[in-house]
């Protein structure tokens, strides 16, 4: 399978490069190796590193006049303005360095792509998945969907979702290929909501084409029952694509819906979206994938959104709480993350 960004891409490693971990000059940010400093200062016989307070590294870097390229760790494009206070820069995933994209990411996203699709068509499963969600702890509100759908065990317990007869573990799913560090840029993401926009700066993949590995183990569903919704019978690569299309279709088409939420994106992000259901009519298999899928991209909220239950979930699970006053914002949800005056994350899946 290849993968192709289609808008700027940023899946985290859940780690935030601080002030002290990098140097930018000129178009180009260095992320600094603190052991690389430490041992370029002692070939030239210096100790004492107290004096340096507010920016420590880039205070050394300069008094000693040390290589950036000797000291760093990595150095990739910098296209966005510095900020005027401190600085931080939300890191991509990586392995020694090198950008990847995760095989969790894709498999997760169709994941979400597959519940979708069964309970679009089954309303009586999706009521009885939010009765359960509402008599539950939050941190297991999909507990009884994913069983029913993807597979479960039933014993005096109950019933409950188990890995062993999880439907997807015939989907095979691995790691991209090590991405070239010259696609990886840090860009200025707008965090877009009704009061205006918060700037993040990101680790960004753009105009990327990366091998991924994805098959269905057909000897393994020959071999293994399956009792959830999705099962042995169903499961094949022409239900796999269907929901996928599906839930990029309706996806797109909430947001088009929504597009307003964009503020001042809001002409640039139609036309994205306008192109984006094109190329699914004629065939494409589109998903969005990392920081700025938002609310309905890794979730059923596209189904929640007009159920009668939905305000009653969101009041058990804080959907949209206002973190100061406590109360429900209106209009869930609210926030949107743009790059290029795209939304981010989108990618074309060719299988």
């Amino acid at each position: 399978m290849i993968v192709k960004t289609i808008s700027p891409l940023h899946i985290g490693s859940g780690n935030e490069l601080m002030p002290s971990d990098f140097v930018v000059r000129g178009d180009r940010v260095y992320v600094i190796d603190a052991d690389k400093v430490f041992n370029e200062l002692v070939k030239i016989g210096v100790y004492d590193l107290l004096e340096f307070e507010k920016y420590p590294m880039e205070g050394i870097i300069e008094k000693y006049n040390l290589n950036l390229e000797n000291v760093s760790l990595y150095s990739i494009k910098f296209e966005c303005e510095k900020a005027k206070e401190s600085m931080r820069i939300r890191e991509f995933i990586k392995c020694n360095n090198i950008p990847y994209i995760p095989a969790t990411s894709v498999k997760g996203a169709i994941r979400t792509a597959l519940m979708y699709y069964v309970l679009k068509e089954n309303d009586v499963l999706l009521d009885e998945g939010i009765k359960m969600a509402l008599r539950t702890n939050p941190k297991r509100a999909d507990d009884y969907l994913e069983a029913k759908i993807f597979g479960y065990v039933e014993d005096r317990r109950g019933l409950r979702h188990d890995g062993k007869f999880d439907i997807l573990r015939a989907l095979i799913v691995r790691d991209s290929d090590l991405i070239d560090l010259d696609k990886l840029k840090v860009k200025l993401v707008d965090v877009v909501n009704n009061r205006g926009s918060v700037p993040v700066r990101c680790e960004v993949l753009e105009d990327v084409s990366v091998e991924m590995e994805m098959f269905i183990d057909y000897d393994l569903l020959d071999n293994l029952t399956f009792n959830g919704e999705i099962d042995n019978v169903n499961f094949d690569e022409k239900f796999l694509k269907n929901a996928i299309r599906e839930f990029a279709n309706d996806l797109i088409d909430v947001e088009l819906r929504e597009v307003y939420k964009f503020g001042k994106y809001k002409d640039k992000v139609r036309d994205f979206y306008v192109n984006l259901k094109q190329r699914i009519k004629n065939g494409e298999l589109l998903l969005k994938l990392g920081w700025g899928v938002g609310y309905y991209g890794v979730s059923i909220g596209l189904l929640l959104k007009g159920h009668p239950k939905f305000y009653t979930l969101r009041k058990k699970f804080g959907l949209g709480k206002n973190p100061k006053k406590g109360f429900l914002v209106n209009n869930f949800p609210l926030t949107r993350r743009v790059c290029n005056s795209q939304p981010m994350g989108w990618v074309k899946l060719e299988i």
